[in-house]
């Protein structure tokens, strides 16, 4: 199963809903977490210029978290079954706020929310605006103590980080 996750940074433009399509097919993705998307109007476009079908489900919230059970600041998790094995999969989608503590409180909260329901498969993807070590930090100033909360975060929950095309994907199974 592949996911595609992608900070977009607004999606309005044609140009950008085309590469995503084309992002799509080419790496037959099931499944496309987007953040930054900036337009929540844009959910009716994506079946036409991404999935080219009606046949989806598409979710959105706004960059300041909700406090329903599955939204929370800086994430959305969807909870599907998988059909052919009757596996329930979760699928959050991270859109880390900036701040520290505001950052810490969403580990908190996604940890909370991982070991709610332990039987199903996690898929945690996304922009954590956190790094793991001084060197995946570029032209900007490094921060042990988040580096140091992030690697908790990931460590408590068995996440296992897979490095592709440049960028990072966290998968828990």
């Amino acid at each position: 199963m592949n996911i595609l996750s992608n900070n977009i940074r607004g999606i309005g433009c044609e140009v950008k809903r085309s590469w995503l399509r084309e992002c799509r097919i080419q790496n037959h993705s099931f499944f496309v977490g987007l953040q930054e998307m900036k337009s929540r109007e844009i959910k009716n476009k994506l079946d036409r210029q991404i999935w080219d079908s009606s046949n989806f489900e598409c979710e959105v919230i706004d960059p300041v978290g909700l406090s329903e059970s599955i939204k929370g600041e800086g994430f959305l998790a969807i909870k599907v079954v998988w059909l052919g094995s009757r596996k329930s999969c979760c699928f959050v989608n991270v859109y880390a706020p900036q701040k520290p503590l505001r950052k810490r409180s969403m580990w908190n909260n996604l940890v909370d929310l991982i070991n709610s329901d332990i039987d199903s498969c996690w898929f945690v993807f996304g922009d954590f605006n956190a790094v793991r070590l001084p060197e995946e930090r570029l032209g900007f100033v490094f921060c042990q103590n988040s580096a140091y909360y992030f690697n908790e975060f990931l460590h408590s929950l068995g996440l296992l980080e897979i490095k592709m095309g440049g960028g990072v994907v966290d998968l828990h199974t």
